[in-house]
């Protein structure tokens, strides 16, 4: 999915998706939007021992986090399962290479999610059919 640049152009993207919305329920969102997620896979490996990437969705349609090294946030667009993010920004602070170049796929693979999928206890980002990325609630 390209990358949407503006709130309009993600409004007109999620509005002409709104005849294929999938199944997640207003309920599900408001679990999502409660909820602080840890990173558990990224493209279907473990994530690196010790270090937390967290997501938080808030209900205001604002995105935020740590990638491991950085805060980040941003603003989302759902309607049903779709879901895409825009206008990413992060601080930039140096750290570890192996936690810089994880947080750097995962802020890659964030900007590719188009779907949503949850669970009772998970998570799941999508691009198509592909889990891109899995959480769990941090406890």
């Amino acid at each position: 999915m390209p990358r949407l640049r503006t709130p309009a152009l993600l409004a007109t993207l999620l509005l002409a998706l709104a005849a294929a919305c999938g199944t997640v329920s207003s309920r599900d969102w408001a679990v999502v939007e409660a909820t602080i997620w840890r990173l558990e896979e990224i493209d279907g490996e473990p994530t690196l021992e010790g270090v937390d990437i967290l997501l938080r969705l808030e209900a205001g349609h604002r995105i935020f986090g740590n990638g491991g090294v950085n805060e980040y946030f941003g603003s989302y667009g759902r309607e049903g399962d779709r879901f895409a993010t825009s206008r990413l920004a992060t601080t930039r602070m140096a750290g570890p290479p192996d936690v810089r170049i994880q947080e750097d796929l995962y802020l890659a693979l964030l900007d590719r999610v188009d779907r949503i999928r949850v669970g009772d206890a998970w998570l799941q980002l999508l691009e198509g059919e592909t889990v891109l990325l899995r959480f769990v609630p941090l406890r």
